[in-house]
């Protein structure tokens, strides 16, 4: 056992002299992402017919094929990102590795997941070939000067009669639906600040009690002596829409009803209906009037329903945003004066403060509107919290349960 152990130490050592005096950096190259460096430590390889040996403390991985052995390894420094690397020492042809191939700089401004073949296509982000991404601009207060500035800087490499490009003026970008490989002419006009896959959503579901003690706070009064009940509050719930016909959410719709107003965002229509069934769960535990059961924690509240989730209970960055937006600016003429009080999002998906999700709970915060979005359900682990809930401005709400 001491020999063997001085061996390995005189190995390691041999090797790290090496690494400091002979190796010469090539940065550029990754490990496809089919062969999967682990990403605890690094330590290893799934694929059968690759070894991985670590050394210098595990940053540095001497790959080899089983069939050659290690005299025709190429070393490697995990870099970022799952997978990336440096190729440090490439002794004989780098071609021989199968696992090797030369990798695009990809400019910090763009999302590594749009230009992930494996990963879209594994989550179904593709269509006919093609990825919603999107592109925010730098800053300006004429958005519209900006898009036309990207279309004419864009068309001039692109025939963009093909491409469906949609406004999200909200958060001073657009989405477009573009082949990943045609990614980085957008990400070279200088107009571009940032570009972002438009990535899912899905509704979180929630149980409601009286946890909270709902029942003691209408007992209090407002400035005016009036209970708070949420009388005189209007709340969009941005999610799958709201049945507007159940007894409990008023039974109809319109500026007479408790649901006063509202847009569907996945079929493009003015009605909301939902059908899934989650928003509706939401709007009656924010302003159910408890006729058959649903009892809301504000009853007299009034409520607009933003269908942004489909009948599975996903959707999208950009929906979200658009709901957000209309929330903001109810009847759509551009001034945000009749904004909503409360925006309420019980939905959520992976992402930072910094994504135009989060940017747009910013911008709605920034309109009077306070926004309450869920927490979700994943713990309290680094990254449980993702967006909209991470946003720098709004309300992260998270779960409880009849054991609190």
């Amino acid at each position: 056992m001491r020999f063997a152990a001085s061996i390995t130490l005189f190995i390691i050592g041999i090797l790290l002299l090496l690494y400091s005096f002979n190796f010469q950096e090539v940065s550029g190259y990754v490990v496809k992402s089919s062969i999967d460096i682990a990403v605890n430590g690094l330590t290893g390889f799934n694929s059968y017919q690759y070894a991985a040996t670590p050394f210098e403390g595990g940053n540095i991985f001497s790959i080899y094929k089983l069939d050659t052995g290690p005299e025709d390894s190429v070393d490697v420094r995990y870099s970022k990102g799952e997978g990336e690397v440096e190729i440090i020492n490439m002794p004989g042809d780098l071609n021989q590795f199968s696992l090797i191939e030369k990798a695009a700089d990809i400019p910090e401004k763009v999302d590594p997941d749009l230009l992930n073949q494996e990963f879209l296509q594994e989550e179904e982000y593709l269509k006919d070939g093609r990825v919603s991404a999107i592109v925010s601009f730098k800053s300006s207060p004429d958005f519209n000067s900006l898009k036309s500035s990207f279309i004419s800087e864009l068309s001039s490499s692109l025939n963009l009669s093909y491409y469906s490009i949609k406004n999200l003026d909200f958060v001073n970008a657009v989405l477009i639906d573009i082949e990943p490989s045609e990614i980085q002419k957008i990400a070279d006009l200088q107009v571009v600040e940032q570009i972002d896959l438009d990535r899912k959503v899905q509704a979180i579901l929630d149980v409601s009690r009286p946890l909270i003690k709902a029942e003691q706070v209408w007992k209090l009064a407002d400035s005016q002596g009036r209970n708070l009940t949420g009388k005189g509050i209007e709340v969009a719930v941005i999610d799958t829409g709201v049945d507007y016909t159940h007894p409990d959410l008023g039974g109809c719709f319109g500026s007479s009803c408790k649901v006063v107003g509202g847009w569907d965002f996945v079929n493009a229509d003015a009605d909301p209906m939902d059908d899934h069934g989650h928003g509706t769960h939401v709007a009656a535990t924010v302003a159910g009037v408890n006729n058959q059961g649903l009892a809301g924690i504000a009853p007299d509240a009034k409520i607009y329903g933003y269908k942004v989730l489909n009948s599975g209970g996903s959707g999208s960055w950009s929906q979200v945003i658009n709901g957000i937006k209309r929330a903001v600016d109810p009847n759509n003429d551009g001034n945000k004066s009749d904004h909503v009080d409360i925006i309420s999002m019980s939905l959520g998906g992976v992402g930072t403060e910094d994504d135009p999700i989060a940017k747009a709970v910013d911008e709605a915060v920034d309109a009077g509107v306070v926004v309450i979005s869920a927490a979700g359900n994943s713990g309290t682990a680094n990254g449980a919290v993702g967006v909209p809930a991470a946003a720098k401005k709004g309300i992260a709400v998270a779960a409880t349960d009849d054991l609190d």
